[in-house]
């Protein structure tokens, strides 16, 4: 019988490692790990992985064709997690696949596409990180305003009950995904709660201040600025308390 979730103790990353053993993990399953000692998120930012304080995870989506599709079915399946495990946490999906509370990081994501030697498409590889047990102190050290649920909570959670809550719910919305993506799509915007406000995305092309009107087929932002709709693939989104005011 496969195992939903594959415990490890100390590896390199878990994206690493299920992009290696891509092949033999299961469809769905979730490579765990204690500690990273190389845990990286988007744009290459090196992930802080402290040895059994957070969650280091990475999703193994077989049946999935783009990285975009596996951030909305495991974005959903973390905010399931949290919602069960901590339920009074005002958790929000953050684009582009960030869960935030208020103006601080929770958890990041990163996907990543798996081909073969041919390049042709074998599925995606769908990286999380959650911060749950973090101190105040170790979350100060963090170079961005983060969070975790000890923090905001009280509650400490083992990581790897953690992942095995986390498999369970990943399963549901990856069942889903692979039937009707369309519905997990609609689903996922309805919880990116910035759509229709004003505010920063920071690219390599510089900073843009406008209106989050959308989130198109493919993932990309739709922003409207200086009398344009632009369509923003990449970007780090800059908020503050007035662009949050009257969501919670």
């Amino acid at each position: 019988m496969d195992k939903p979730v594959v415990f490890l103790d100390e590896i390199d990353s878990t994206n690493s490692y299920a992009k290696l053993h891509f092949n033999s993990l299961s469809d769905g399953c979730i490579v765990c790990a204690a500690a990273q000692t190389a845990g990286r998120g988007r744009l290459n930012r090196r992930w802080i992985s402290p040895r059994g304080v957070n969650l280091y995870g990475s999703a193994v989506l077989k049946n999935c064709r783009a990285p975009f599709g596996a951030t909305t079915a495991l974005s959903l399946a973390a905010l399931d997690t949290l919602r069960e495990l901590a339920p009074e946490l005002s958790a929000y999906l953050k684009w582009p696949n960030d869960i935030y509370v208020a103006t601080a990081k929770l958890a990041g994501m990163l996907c990543e596409s798996v081909t073969d030697s041919q390049n042709r498409l074998l599925g995606v590889v769908a990286g999380i990180g959650v911060n749950l047990n973090m101190t105040a102190g170790d979350l100060a050290a963090i170079d961005q305003a983060a969070t975790g649920v000890l923090h905001e909570t009280g509650r400490t959670i083992k990581p790897f009950f953690f992942a095995e809550r986390l498999a369970f719910y990943l399963k549901r919305r990856y069942i889903i995904y692979s039937n009707k993506p369309e519905s997990i799509f609609a689903e996922w915007k309805k919880e990116n709660r910035l759509i229709g406000r004003e505010l920063t995305v920071v690219g390599f092309s510089g900073s843009r201040t406008g209106i989050f009107e959308d989130v198109a087929p493919g993932g990309e932002m739709l922003l409207r600025h200086g009398g344009t709709l632009e369509k923003i693939s990449s970007g780090d989104v800059k908020i503050d308390r007035t662009c949050l005011k009257n969501i919670f």
